[in-house]
């Protein structure tokens, strides 16, 4: 998403709740769900707590929890994607049982 990008009209069963000169569909509500939409680059340093607003919805609206670190991220990202790859090279296939740390590897006949 470009931030010239916008809506050419809103979608059907929503109305404007928010507007700019230059986004004249900034906002949205649906006429009868508790379903919101709002244009705005919260990521940008110019957005006035920008980060507060991202984790304000990931956390309150999405419901995600924090139980994650870009560590833990890194590695098992690491794992997933160079493990099976190595191990194609020594003509072994690799699958990771679902929902374990478990690994299954076979000969590739």
């Amino acid at each position: 998403m470009s931030h010239g990008d916008q809506l050419s009209e809103p979608p059907e069963d929503f109305h404007v709740i928010g507007y700019t000169q230059s986004a004249p569909y900034a906002a949205l509500a649906h006429n009868s769900k508790p379903l919101y939409g709002i244009q705005f680059h919260p990521e940008v340093t110019h957005s006035p707590q920008g980060k507060e607003v991202i984790g304000s919805f990931i956390l309150n609206i999405c419901q995600c929890r924090p139980h994650w670190t870009m560590v833990l991220f890194f590695v098992r990202s690491f794992e997933s994607l160079t493990l099976p790859f190595l191990l194609l090279r020594k003509n072994l296939s690799v699958r990771k049982l679902r929902g374990s740390g478990i690994y299954v590897v076979q000969k590739v006949v």
